[in-house]
Protein backbone atom coordinates (compact mmCIF):
# COMPACT_ATOMS: atom_id res chain seq x y z
CA UNK A 1 0.00 0.00 0.00
CA UNK A 2 1.54 3.38 -1.30
CA UNK A 3 0.27 6.58 0.98
CA UNK A 4 1.31 10.54 1.36
CA UNK A 5 0.69 12.34 4.44
CA UNK A 6 0.73 15.58 4.90
CA UNK A 7 1.24 16.64 8.57
CA UNK A 8 0.63 20.40 9.30
CA UNK A 9 0.29 22.52 12.53
CA UNK A 10 -3.03 24.66 12.53
CA UNK A 11 -0.31 27.58 13.10
CA UNK A 12 1.83 27.28 9.60
CA UNK A 13 0.73 29.27 7.30
CA UNK A 14 3.03 27.34 4.56
CA UNK A 15 0.64 24.24 5.71
CA UNK A 16 -2.87 25.83 4.91
CA UNK A 17 -1.64 26.80 1.67
CA UNK A 18 -0.90 23.02 0.57
CA UNK A 19 -3.83 21.79 2.08
CA UNK A 20 -5.00 23.98 -0.64
CA UNK A 21 -4.39 21.61 -3.45
CA UNK A 22 -2.90 18.32 -1.68
CA UNK A 23 -6.41 16.50 -2.32
CA UNK A 24 -6.40 16.91 -5.72
CA UNK A 25 -3.57 15.19 -7.10
CA UNK A 26 -4.98 12.23 -7.63
CA UNK A 27 -2.94 8.79 -8.88
CA UNK A 28 -4.60 5.26 -8.51
CA UNK A 29 -3.47 3.30 -6.18
CA UNK A 30 -1.77 5.92 -3.92
CA UNK A 31 -3.93 7.03 -0.55
CA UNK A 32 -3.71 10.65 0.24
CA UNK A 33 -4.12 11.86 3.79
CA UNK A 34 -3.45 15.26 5.90
CA UNK A 35 -2.93 15.09 9.66
CA UNK A 36 -1.76 17.63 12.28
CA UNK A 37 1.37 17.22 13.90
CA UNK A 38 0.06 16.54 16.68
CA UNK A 39 -1.90 13.26 15.26
CA UNK A 40 1.98 12.14 13.93
CA UNK A 41 3.98 12.89 17.36
CA UNK A 42 5.87 9.44 16.53
CA UNK A 43 7.22 10.79 13.01
CA UNK A 44 9.95 13.03 14.47
CA UNK A 45 9.42 15.52 12.27
CA UNK A 46 11.95 18.71 12.40
CA UNK A 47 9.24 20.95 10.70
CA UNK A 48 6.72 21.04 8.64
CA UNK A 49 5.17 21.10 6.34
CA UNK A 50 6.44 17.59 5.68
CA UNK A 51 5.35 14.91 3.16
CA UNK A 52 5.76 11.23 3.91
CA UNK A 53 5.84 8.60 1.68
CA UNK A 54 4.78 5.53 2.93
CA UNK A 55 5.13 1.90 1.53
CA UNK A 56 3.56 -0.82 3.16
CA UNK A 57 3.44 1.20 6.50
CA UNK A 58 7.05 2.35 6.49
CA UNK A 59 7.92 5.65 5.73
CA UNK A 60 10.66 5.59 2.73
CA UNK A 61 11.17 9.51 2.22
CA UNK A 62 9.95 12.75 4.07
CA UNK A 63 10.24 15.63 2.03
CA UNK A 64 9.93 19.16 4.28
CA UNK A 65 8.94 22.68 3.61
CA UNK A 66 6.17 24.22 1.74
CA UNK A 67 6.03 22.12 -2.40
CA UNK A 68 3.76 23.63 -5.28
CA UNK A 69 1.92 21.03 -6.87
CA UNK A 70 4.44 20.17 -9.64
CA UNK A 71 6.86 20.08 -7.60
CA UNK A 72 4.97 16.91 -5.53
CA UNK A 73 4.02 15.10 -8.71
CA UNK A 74 8.40 15.23 -9.33
CA UNK A 75 9.09 13.72 -6.33
CA UNK A 76 6.06 10.93 -6.39
CA UNK A 77 6.93 10.54 -9.64
CA UNK A 78 10.99 10.07 -8.52
CA UNK A 79 9.78 7.58 -5.64
CA UNK A 80 7.19 5.42 -8.02
CA UNK A 81 8.08 6.06 -11.56
CA UNK A 82 4.82 3.10 -12.08
CA UNK A 83 2.51 5.04 -10.13
CA UNK A 84 0.43 3.24 -7.41
CA UNK A 85 1.04 -0.21 -8.96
Amino acid sequence: MKEIILITAAWCTACHAMEKWFFTVEIPGITFKAVDIAEEENANLSSVPAVLFKENGGIIQTAFGEKGKAELIRIINSIWPEGGK
